[in-house]
């Protein structure tokens, strides 16, 4: 926090431009509400305020919070905050007002797409998983069009896999850390579309703590999201 004030130059803009990315919408809120407070509070801990004006700061404070409890997480983040940022890295639209910038991974992709000129049917077909049992879809679902609208009925984000598919999985483990689970065995290795159960096991136990004890049992909810999924015709984040 204080190298990040620190980088402020005379004209109030910040030589430092942090980025926060993360799968989940809920965790992506928590992180910058805690940051956005405690900014506020080092901004304030530097100024000499009367004590009418301590009282209106933190009767102001008190009304923030007030109305940041009455709203949904999902919607604050996907609707209201999301969307106002830029989907795309250009330096001219994404500003210094928008940093350090918090987002989710959905987010991310869009604003490379964005970045690079590149549209929805610009896109490769998602990668089925591999089951004898799901061929009739996958073949079907190959001459579909391209799948980054989040708006696609058949784009499944954290929230449409918490009601659709959760219900069906082994609901003993944590919904949010199974989630961020899956992307560690579909995006560790670039040089496959994800993780053999071996390498999964082999993988690093302190980079990826969560489930060290329950590897075999993830990868068998992973296995059976995947085919669910395929059968579904749905796709996620993790397939881009």
């Amino acid at each position: 926090m204080a190298s990040y004030l620190n980088s402020k130059d005379n004209n109030g803009n910040f030589d430092k431009r942090q980025i926060f990315i993360t799968v989940s919408s809920i965790f992506r809120y928590k992180v910058k509400k805690n940051f956005n407070m405690m900014l506020e509070s080092a901004v304030h801990a530097g100024k000499t305020m009367s004590m009418k004006q301590l009282y209106e700061y933190q009767r102001k404070k008190k009304e923030k919070e007030s109305a940041f409890a009455t709203v949904l997480h999902e919607e604050l983040n996907e609707v209201e905050d999301l969307n106002n940022i830029p989907d795309t890295f250009n330096h001219l639209q994404l500003t210094d007002k928008y940093f350090p910038l918090f987002i989710t991974f959905d987010k991310f992709s869009k604003m490379l797409q964005g970045t690079f000129g590149i549209s929805d049917h610009d896109l490769i077909i998602q990668k089925k998983f591999n089951a004898d049992s799901i061929d009739p879809c996958i073949k079907n679902n190959s001459q579909r069009p391209s799948f980054i609208n989040t708006a696609d009925k058949n784009f499944v984000n954290y929230n449409t896999f918490r009601k659709r598919y959760w219900p069906s999985l082994d609901e003993k483990f944590d919904c949010e850390l199974v989630y961020s689970e899956f992307s560690i065995i579909k995006g560790t290795n670039p040089e496959v579309d994800f993780l053999s159960r071996e390498d999964y096991r082999d993988i690093s136990i302190k980079r990826y703590p969560a489930f060290r004890y329950n590897r075999d049992q993830i990868y068998d909810l992973f296995q059976q999201y995947e085919k669910m999924k395929a059968q579904n015709c749905d796709y996620d984040s993790m397939d881009r």
